[in-house]
C-alpha cells in the first residue's frame, strides 16, 4: 500500500479519531485537568506532547513518556489527576491505544515498520486534536 493511499485511509477515519478524543475529554475529571491552571495540564504541556510524538520512534515510547509525566506529579495533580478511577495519563494512554487500533485496521498489507509509522501518524493526529480541544477548554 503506497503512502498516499495510507494517508487517504487515515483521513477517512478522522471522525473515528475525533470520537475517541471526545470520549476522552468527556471522561469525568478530564476537562478540569486540562484547564489552564498551575496544578493542571495546560496548553504548553499538550503542545510539548504533540512535539514529542513527532520525535518518538514508536507509540510505546510516547506512552512511556506520558506515564513518566504522571510519576513526576504530586498525587492527584496534573497527569496524576483522578479521572473515573484512573489517572489522566492512564486514560490518555487508553485513548491512544484505541487510536492505534484504527491504524492497525488500515495496515493489513503493510510491513511492521510501516505500521509503526502509521500508528505514530494516527496518534499525532489525535494529539493535534487534543491540543485544539485543550486550548478551547483552557480558554473557556
Amino acid at each position: 500500500m503506497d503512502k498516499l493511499k495510507v494517508k487517504k485511509e487515515l483521513e477517512k477515519r478522522t471522525d473515528n479519531i475525533i470520537m475517541i478524543l471526545n470520549d476522552f475529554v468527556n471522561t469525568k475529571g478530564v476537562k478540569n485537568a486540562l484547564s489552564d491552571n498551575r496544578s493542571k495540564i495546560g496548553k504548553s504541556q499538550l503542545n510539548n506532547l504533540l512535539r514529542s510524538v513527532r520525535q518518538a520512534s514508536s507509540v510505546e515510547e510516547l506512552k512511556l513518556l506520558i506515564s513518566y509525566k504522571e510519576a513526576k506529579e504530586y498525587r492527584g495533580n496534573g497527569w496524576a489527576t483522578n479521572c473515573e478511577g484512573k489517572s489522566l495519563s492512564q486514560q490518555l494512554n487508553l485513548s491512544i491505544k484505541k487510536v492505534e487500533e484504527i491504524a492497525k485496521e488500515i495496515g493489513d498489507e503493510l510491513s511492521l515498520d510501516d505500521i509503526r509509522e502509521l500508528k505514530l501518524q494516527a496518534v499525532e493526529k489525535f494529539l493535534g486534536y487534543l491540543y485544539w480541544k485543550g486550548t478551547e477548554i483552557a480558554n473557556s
